[in-house]
């Protein structure tokens, strides 16, 4: 006898079934000339990450399914396919949050801090099989490690982080271009999704750590209409500060912090400063765990509080980059080719959005989440249910 579902089984199931929604129209209705069981089981991948299920060989083992089948799906995805749908789903779902919060009261729009946030990270790699697999500096094991480079565009929303584009990096190969070309083809298809919703995504600040720091990224940024620049300064780079040349770190020694409005307890020096690298930049001086840092302002002059509230912000795309190794376990799947690197990423991204629109719903964290669905919903229930390559499984 079938064994229907409980009330919290429902009621929790009705939230998953809210989320998935928009993704399997989005799918459906702009990635048409693929075949709808590779659609099916794309999704099938990002929702078993709510039962803790992060690899296809682990939701073929649950399920009971051919794992084949799972595999040969996902080849049938092309890399430009793939990176379409790295910036479509993300600045779908970012386009609808911020027209919402555009319709709030200055007040509350200004507590969001809407911020656009762009960095890297590393995926360590051992295997020699696997692609784009390069020699890179960890920022988090402060020392070069093998792995996979991938390099990402977020915006912040008051506690909310939506990843807007992403894309993995590579050093070799005929079509191999640098971290800036990459960032600057990412940047024009997430501006020109956002001119398709009608939204105005350059009114926003973008931030930036040290790495990126260069004129050539500046006057791009300032080409495309930006006014509100934030990048982490380098300790080497030179300033003339009141008529005092040097580089910052004699600077930072020398500066001196105290609380200012707004800053809400964190000790502040800004400064207008001469750099024959950037030109006139404004320079925010501010101890962080016992260490004086400083932040370049480009375009409109910025107030300290101003600089301090929008780099706040920054710190969520660092949040991002953990819940995709902690949450979702993006090191655990290992697909081999180029197209099996981007199909790593889509599996992950579509289970992150997936994740947090849960989120929005429930007001739960991931951890949360996860604890929940594994308590209250029967993973056979809902696969059968609601996708229809399990609906006559071997074995549940």
């Amino acid at each position: 006898m079938k064994m229907l579902p409980t009330y919290k089984e429902t009621k929790m199931l009705d939230k998953i079934i809210k989320s998935l929604k928009p993704f399997q129209v989005i799918l459906m209705e702009r990635f048409r000339m693929n075949k709808q069981e590779g659609i099916e089981i794309l999704l099938m991948l990002a929702c078993g990450h709510l039962f803790e299920i992060f690899t296809p060989n682990q939701l073929a083992q649950t399920l009971g399914i051919d794992k084949n089948k799972l595999y040969r799906a996902l080849k049938e995805w092309s890399i430009y396919q793939y990176r379409r749908m790295f910036s479509l789903m993300g600045c779908k779902m970012a386009s609808q949050m911020i027209k919402e919060a555009l319709e709030k009261s200055p007040a509350t729009l200004s507590r969001l801090r809407i911020t656009i946030n762009v960095d890297d990270t590393v995926i360590e790699r051992v295997g020699k099989l696997i692609r784009l697999t390069y020699s890179w500096f960890s920022g988090r094991c402060k020392k070069v490690v093998r792995g996979q480079n991938i390099i990402a565009i977020t915006v912040k929303i008051g506690d909310r982080i939506i990843p807007l584009n992403i894309r993995p990096v590579g050093k070799q190969g005929r079509g191999n271009t640098s971290k800036p070309q990459i960032f600057r083809e990412m940047l024009a298809e997430v501006i020109r999704l956002f001119e398709e919703e009608e939204i105005e995504i350059r009114q926003f600040p973008i931030t930036f750590d040290s790495w990126y720091g260069s004129r050539e990224l500046v006057e791009l940024l300032k080409e495309e209409g930006f006014d509100q620049i934030l990048i982490h300064a380098k300790s080497n780079y030179v300033f003339e500060i009141e008529g005092r040349r040097g580089k910052l770190s004699s600077h930072k020694k020398e500066v001196e912090l105290k609380e200012g409005w707004g800053s809400k307890g964190l000790e502040v020096c800004r400064k207008v400063a001469l750099s024959p690298t950037f030109g006139e930049v404004v320079l925010l001086f501010f101890r962080e765990s016992g260490k004086v840092k400083c932040l370049m302002g480009f375009g409109r002059k910025f107030r300290g509080c101003e600089m301090v509230s929008i780099w706040k912000q920054h710190h969520g795309i660092e949040q991002f980059w953990r819940r995709l190794k902690s949450e979702l376990q993006i090191h655990k799947i290992r697909l081999l080719g180029r197209e099996g690197v981007y199909g790593m990423i889509g599996i992950k991204l579509l289970g992150y959005l997936l994740m947090e629109r849960i989120s929005i719903l429930t007001r739960l964290s991931f951890h949360q989440i996860k604890i929940r669905v594994r308590r209250e919903v029967d993973v056979g229930f809902f696969f059968r249910e609601h996708f229809h390559l399990c609906g006559a499984p071997q074995r549940l």
